[in-house]
């Protein structure tokens, strides 16, 4: 009995104990002495798979370590890990370079890797953090995939609704109870307002499809189902006090589509006493929160966020001036070293930052005393990082997930008249209402997967390791919730 509940919850504790820790620790471009934990505690997921794997349907557990242990190595993922981590460390090694005068040509170079032609790094220290980045994610993304069913993966996204709900709970009592200045552009543990909305967003649509699960279940649990309530009331706050006009629109916008989608599920699964009456709850909440916004306290910082999201104005053109001037540094960066690039966090390093400035480009930075660690645009930094060639081998592990989870969508939703793979007919499959071919997991992980991406084209939002990290367990759980095709 024992190990059958440690293989039930061994290994999504130990995930959401990753989550806990990477919330309470400020990461940034130096704080490599933070990532050393994250190498022992990744070791400790492993180590926890292979003892502890869920056991199938007549399985005992050294048949599920046997497989798991057979899986893991036949997994892709694991292959394309080990070459992006080989890859990172090859930078590491071979670097730093430093910058010096050349006389001969009358400018500041780099000096020359110690192996000529092979991928190098500007900073060190910097650039060993993605080796901790890559021994993170690429574990929980082959734990996720092969060391848990479907119970365990349910209990996985629980975990973590309970982190974001505590993070979101420790944001709005330091914020409101202990007089912290929530305009000082900070939120809970987050250091910048849109890293905390985006992860808020993220957990209260995961929130909202646990509770509408468990609601539209047949034996509902009403604790649990309280509990995603209130972890929905909590990270929906998390979001709005962020004081992001981005995260505050996108929310909404999520809110909406939540409705909509509610409105289908509940349609043939609620009596209608039910309906009415969670009708009338959210028309209370509605209220009671106009109330406090426009009656009771209309004053709040929620108020100059909402004017600029109606205004369209959400960024100053001093803001926007900045950010033209960081995305082309980093694209300056990218074109004098397009093959390897400058390494993790090179961008950040202030030899390399203002070797690529302009003089006329220093008087749209904000402040001129700090480098800026990011440029806005995560796919341009990562490219000027890590270059054409690095940057698809790290991304090869989220392309196998990413073309594994359009392939079952694209059967699940085959177009009429056309016969599907598995022993389901067209007919039959398009017979399916959309919220059985699309389940409310299935939905909310969509949302929270597709919303960040789209954004970290505006926004380094992937440069917070916590954000990294939920965004790769959502992607890696998402497959899953997809019916499979069958081969015959």
């Amino acid at each position: 009995m024992r190990s059958f509940l440690l293989s039930k919850v061994a290994i999504p504790l130990h995930l959401a104990f990753v989550a806990c820790y990477l919330a309470c620790v400020q990461f940034g471009p130096e704080s490599l002495t933070a990532y050393l934990p994250v190498a022992w505690i990744a070791a400790g997921l492993i180590e926890v798979t292979l003892l502890f794997p869920t056991a199938r349907i007549g399985e005992n557990a050294t048949d599920a370590r046997r497989r798991v242990r057979a899986a893991l190595l036949k997994d892709p993922i694991l292959s394309a890990g080990i070459v992006a981590f080989l890859y990172i460390l090859l930078q590491t090694l071979n670097g730093p370079r430093s910058l010096a005068f050349d006389s001969l040509s009358g400018t500041w170079e780099f000096s020359p890797a110690r192996l000529s032609g092979l991928p190098a790094c500007i900073s060190q220290s910097g650039s060993a953090q993605g080796l901790f980045w890559n021994i993170l994610v690429i574990p929980a993304m082959l734990v996720v995939g092969n060391g848990i069913g479907k119970k365990g993966r349910l209990l996985l996204l629980k975990f973590l609704v309970a982190v974001s709900s505590m993070l979101a709970l420790y944001g709005l009592i330091m914020g409101l109870s202990l007089g912290e200045d929530l305009q000082a552009g900070s939120f809970a543990t987050f250091p910048d307002p849109i890293a905390a909305a985006i992860y808020f967003f993220m957990h209260f649509c995961l929130a909202c499809a646990l509770h509408m699960q468990e609601v539209g279940s047949e034996d509902p649990d009403r604790t649990q189902s309280h509990f995603f309530f209130a972890a929905c009331l909590l990270n929906l706050a998390g979001a709005f006090f962020s004081l992001s006009c981005l995260g505050i629109a996108l929310t909404f916008c999520a809110l909406f589509l939540f409705f909509i989608y509610g409105a289908i599920y509940f349609r043939s699964r609620l009596p209608t006493a039910d309906k009415m009456r969670m009708t009338v709850s959210g028309l209370v909440l509605i209220g009671l929160f106009a109330f406090i916004h426009f009656v009771a306290y209309p004053q709040n910082p929620l108020h100059a966020c909402t004017e600029k999201i109606f205004s369209g104005n959400w960024e100053t053109p001093a803001q926007k001036a900045e950010r033209k001037v960081l995305s082309a540094v980093a694209w300056r960066m990218f074109k004098a070293h397009p093959l390897t690039g400058v390494g993790t966090w090179g961008y950040a390093d202030s030899t390399c930052f203002a070797k690529y400035m302009e003089d006329d480009d220093w008087d749209a930075i904000s402040d001129q005393d700090v480098t800026p660690a990011t440029c806005g645009n995560d796919s341009l930094q990562f490219l000027a990082e890590y270059g054409c060639v690095g940057f698809p081998i790290l991304a090869i592990p989220y392309l196998i997930l990413l073309g594994t989870a359009l392939g079952r969508l694209a059967t699940e939703f085959r177009p009429k008249g056309k016969k599907a793979n598995d022993s389901h007919s067209s007919s039959e499959n398009e017979a399916r209402p959309f919220t059985e071919r699309l389940s409310p997991l299935a939905f909310a992980l969509l949302l929270s997967i597709v919303a960040p991406f789209v954004i970290s084209f505006h926004f380094s939002i992937f440069r917070n390791p916590l954000i990294l990290f939920s965004w790769t367990l959502f992607l890696s759980v998402f497959p899953t919730l997809i019916r499979k095709p069958s081969t015959t």
